[in-house]
């Protein structure tokens, strides 16, 4: 889910605004979390800060066309770029793997 607040820029300390879910209040003491198509309607504007999140992956691939041509204007960037500008790359995870030493074998000398 997104997350939207007010900016401390913001004229009032509280705004009530209405999504697809209905209405809900957003203040700049804390957060409130939205769905990625309502927060695409407020990302850009200058009393809110919205934050998508790795969870809003599909839903920000499947906007319609409306609310991406929105988000492409705010970003300033292609319908394609969108959810790349968003979200940051996923981060793969290496692990570092150490050689094992081979031990040489003992070897019996005959006399």
């Amino acid at each position: 889910m997104a997350t939207i607040q007010l900016s401390e820029f913001c004229w009032a300390d509280s705004l009530k605004l209405s999504g697809r879910e209905g209405k809900f209040e957003v203040s700049k003491a804390g957060t409130v979390k939205v769905s990625a198509y309502d927060a695409s309607h407020y990302y850009g504007g200058k009393n809110v800060v919205v934050v998508f999140s790795e969870s809003d992956r599909k839903e920000l691939e499947s906007l319609p066309e409306r609310e991406l041509a929105m988000l492409c204007s705010a970003l300033e960037c292609q319908p394609d770029e969108v959810v790349s500008t968003l979200l940051p790359k996923k981060k793969t995870i290496r692990r570092k793997t150490t050689a094992k030493k081979a031990t040489p074998k003992k070897t019996e000398t005959s006399e």
